[in-house]
């Protein structure tokens, strides 16, 4: 079984959607709601991870462990400043009220296509991941973060560096 992490490409494998699920404007302004009070920066600043974010590492503890929580129990920037602790990559996906955190390792989500199918005809959404450091070019997809968006029916998800910062990718 060939595995594909976020950051590694599939050589083109897999079907595109058509289906617009929401504008380049909606999404961006929603992101950028929901940056406010960011833990990540508090992170970075050097406070540390919050609770929330120590028991979510308590859960995901080695690269390919993965863990289902409630909506409201994680955020994308949690993912960030989780990424600057540990320096590995975190991806998250949604459904409904149900979100599942998958950790990395420094370079990629051990994923195989197999597994992304699965999360994807089962209803999620790729609703981001992390890329340790910060900076623009930390947030700027790969061609492996491209072809793993192929696989659901969306046209965007989003990078996050550790100090929560964000980038918008479309298909």
């Amino acid at each position: 079984m060939k595995r594909l992490g976020v950051g590694d490409t599939m050589g083109g494998r897999g079907a595109r959607s058509g289906l617009m699920l929401k504008s380049k404007r909606r999404i961006s302004s929603e992101i950028n709601r929901h940056n406010l009070g960011n833990p990540a920066v508090m992170v970075y600043q050097g406070k540390g991870p919050n609770k929330r974010q120590e028991r979510l590492l308590r859960q995901l503890p080695a690269s390919g462990s993965w863990v289902q929580v409630a909506k409201k129990g994680v955020k994308l920037r949690d993912l960030s400043a989780m990424t600057l602790v540990t320096g590995c990559e975190f991806a998250l996906f949604t459904k409904g009220q149900k979100r599942i955190i998958i950790r990395g390792d420094e370079n990629h989500i051990p994923l195989s296509v197999e597994d992304l199918e699965r999360l994807a005809e089962a209803g999620y959404k790729w609703s981001g991941h992390t890329h340790p450091g910060y900076g623009d070019n930390v947030k700027i997809a790969s061609a492996g973060d491209q072809d793993v968006l192929a696989l659901f029916p969306q046209n965007a998800s989003v990078v996050y560096d550790v100090k929560g910062h964000h980038q918008v990718f479309w298909k």
